[in-house]
Parts: structure tokens; sequence; C-alpha cells
């Protein structure tokens, strides 16, 4: 992965971040209230002040709420109505980058996606920059259609589980383990208010790590497709 981002461009995109939130919530937003040192700090209101307290597991069921007025896509961690976290992509980089801050606002966890590579590829480290597996989306054509598979491999490599075949346009994304048991469970809202809404139950032993920034990565995609779409048919 090659990141071009310095300390310098983190600290102006997240200003960046804070400032369209804010703005968006409370109408204007004072420049001295914007801080490198907390991502989205201000920008959480509608939903719930972060605990505070200790860190806080992502649990087995939960959904994340795609956040509009931002760069890139971000999504809030919800269980039981509470923000325990948030996932926030990194623009300025090379390929995509998607991070997740606890309810504390630590960084846990990174993911990557190589750039020179002959197919998707998502390296996902600790905050150590420690390597704890990827997941890899395989193309596959087809006389009929397009769709992908996901492969989750741990950090040395080993596939640990897949994902049954997915379209373009997916809204369900199915996981399983090497035995063909079913551990993990996404669903895409159809109608939401605001943005894309997934909901995530986790059923096996798995590192929920190498899960959490799958929707994130379709969204995007199905996002950026949409408006490629949209500007093609505007020509």
């Amino acid at each position: 992965m090659i990141n071009i981002k310095s300390y310098n461009h983190f600290c102006n995109e997240s200003k960046i971040k804070n400032f369209l939130a804010g703005a968006a919530l409370a109408g204007s937003l004072s420049t001295g209230m914007i801080s490198c040192d907390s991502p989205n700090q201000n920008s959480n209101q509608g939903i719930q002040k972060l605990a505070d307290a200790t860190h806080i597991d992502i649990p087995n069921s939960f959904k994340l709420d795609q956040k509009l007025i931002t760069i890139g896509m971000d999504m809030n961690i919800i269980s039981n109505g509470n923000n325990i976290g948030i996932i926030e992509e990194r623009t300025i980089s090379i390929g995509k980058k998607f991070e997740y801050y606890d309810n504390l606002k630590k960084l846990v966890t990174s993911a990557h996606q190589k750039v020179f590579s002959l197919y998707t590829q998502i390296e996902i480290f600790d905050e150590n920059k420690k390597l704890i597996g990827t997941v890899e989306q395989e193309v596959i054509e087809s006389f009929f259609s397009i769709y992908s598979i996901y492969s989750i491999k741990n950090a040395d490599g080993v596939i640990i589980a897949k994902s049954k075949k997915l379209d373009f346009f997916t809204t369900n994304v199915d996981i399983y383990d090497t035995n063909n048991k079913l551990i993990v469970k996404m669903h895409k809202r159809f109608i939401t208010m605001f943005g894309d809404t997934w909901d995530v139950d986790i059923f096996g032993n798995i590192d929920k790590r190498l899960i959490i920034f799958i929707p994130a990565f379709v969204s995007s995609s199905q996002a950026e497709k949409k408006k490629d779409d949209d500007s093609d048919s505007d020509d």
C-alpha cells in the first residue's frame, strides 16, 4: 500500500470532515473547535455522545449507518441505539483506506486496499500496524452476469471464510467458514432516510476486525459506480 498522506494532510482532512458535519448539525462551527486529536468529534451528536468510560468491544449484532455530511464513506457503528465507534474513509491516499475508531476515539484497526494487484486486496492492520488478515475480492464473469466473492484470510494467508456469490448491486453479504457454516450475515436496508444502513450479525468465531470494513468497501464501490453512471448519462 502506498500512502501519500502526511500528518498535515490527515489534520486537514479531519478538519474538513468536522467542519462539514458540524455545519450540518449546528448551522455553524467555529474553526477554533476543530481538532485533529480525535476524529469527527463534533459530528455524532445526532445519535448519542460517545461513551467515555471504557473501551466497548464490537458486539455480535450491530448496524453501520452512513454519514452523509462528510468526505468519503464514513459509517457510525451502532449497538442498542448507542454509537460505539466509527469507520472513517481516508480520501487523501492512493487506494482506499478505512480506519476504525472505538468509543474512546482510539484507532483500533485500519484497512488498506493494495493498488498494484490484479484484484481487490484489502490488508487489515491492528493499532500497532501489524497485519491481522486480508479480505480479497475475486471478480468472476459468466455469460449472464458478473459477480464477486470475498475471501477472508488470516495473517498467515490461510482462507478462513468466504462469501457467497454477490452481484454488483448486492444488498446481502453472507459469509461461511471452511465447514460451510454461516458465520456472518450482512444486509443493506433497501429504504433508508440518510445513506446506506447495514445490519450485521456475527454467529461464528471470527475476528470482527476482519468483517467490519466489508460494508464500507461495498457501499463505497457502489457509490462510485453510480456516480460514474450518472456522469455518463449526463454526457
